[in-house]
């Protein structure tokens, strides 16, 4: 088989979009709505929000005009994220397939071996972006701050002190508090649920409080004997506590004893821009999530893969995002 008739551009990104996702949070995936662009850039414009209510007329009579608030550009490039890696006609002599004693390892199976590799650490930048947006901020792998959300909006982030180390915190007013903010901050865009990423440190402290263990010890026990994990969230007084005790390096996403909420089941605050790939063949067509080409290397010697995902994962309301916190 000729190495350059392994997979063709359009065979090799559909196989990679195909490939599984081991990486992050699927529920992540479901939150950010994706919108494929054409250019490496995304523009959302929209009006500020107006509201009235609609008085009665006499019949025939002149209606009153529906107002609108004022119109808001914004765009934000794109950012490009390729990798690139290789596959020798070497590292296939003689080598079986991973897991088997007698198939020999192929040169199609070795591509797609090698790129589910890749899509592994596609994955995982795009899970840490998307968790950071979250938080209102997308930063790039050395932690250069690439997009402020709050800043790009001219909002002040939301904060609530949850004062866990005090034992007469009423920490159902400060649930509501993040509530309220997170409502305000939604406008009249509805929504399902509140959940708040949090660390293990502020997660322990809040389900020993005096005021929540015993609620928290009821959940643990209903769940035990439904044989569910805990894994799925603590509920209570209308936010969904999960931990995330995720990190890049030695950096944790969420930084010690805070937490950080957001609104589940809206329809525009959370979504994803596509731009295409800087190919020849996809110049100005309409974007996919992840894209894979090959080339043959000097003699036929092996392949070079190249794999690239250009994605912006954007909050368009930071304004109902509040970060929790504990000073005590």
């Amino acid at each position: 088989m000729e190495w350059d008739d392994v997979f063709s551009l359009t065979e090799l990104t559909a196989s990679i979009n195909n490939l599984p996702m081991r990486i992050g949070n699927p529920n992540d995936v479901n939150l950010f709505r994706e919108v494929p662009l054409t250019t490496n850039s995304m523009p959302v414009e929209f009006y500020a929000e107006t509201s009235i209510l609609v008085p009665t007329t006499e019949w025939g009579g002149v209606a009153p005009k529906n107002p609108k608030g004022k119109r808001t550009a914004k765009n934000w490039l794109i950012p490009h994220m390729p990798l690139e890696d290789k596959v020798l006609a070497s590292d296939l002599i003689g080598v079986r397939a991973f897991g088997s004693t007698t198939e020999m390892e192929t040169v199609g199976k070795k591509v797609l071996d090698t790129l589910q590799s890749m899509k592994n650490n596609v994955d995982q930048t795009l899970s840490y972006r998307r968790c950071k947006a979250k938080q209102g901020i997308i930063l790039d792998a050395d932690g250069t701050v690439l997009v402020d959300y709050h800043v790009d909006f001219g909002v002040t982030q939301n904060v609530v002190d949850f004062l866990l180390g005090t034992d007469t915190t009423d920490i159902k007013a400060k649930c509501q508090d993040v509530i309220d903010k997170v409502e305000d901050g939604l406008g009249q865009e509805i929504y399902d649920s509140i959940e708040v990423e949090v660390d293990r440190a502020f997660y322990d402290a809040l389900k020993d409080h005096k005021k929540v263990k015993e609620v928290y010890l009821g959940w643990a026990a209903a769940q035990e004997k439904l044989g569910q994990s805990s894994k799925s969230g603590f509920e209570f007084c209308g936010l969904k506590f999960i931990v995330n005790r995720q990190k890049v390096g030695s950096t944790p996403l969420i930084a010690e004893k805070t937490g950080h909420a957001y609104p589940v089941g809206t329809q525009d605050v959370f979504i994803t821009g596509l731009a295409p790939a800087d190919f020849s063949e996809t110049v100005n067509t309409l974007a996919l999530p992840i894209y894979a080409k090959q080339e043959p290397r000097k003699y036929n010697r092996g392949m070079d893969l190249h794999v690239q995902a250009n994605q912006l994962p954007a909050c368009l309301k930071p304004k109902a995002l509040v970060k929790l916190v504990s000073s005590t």
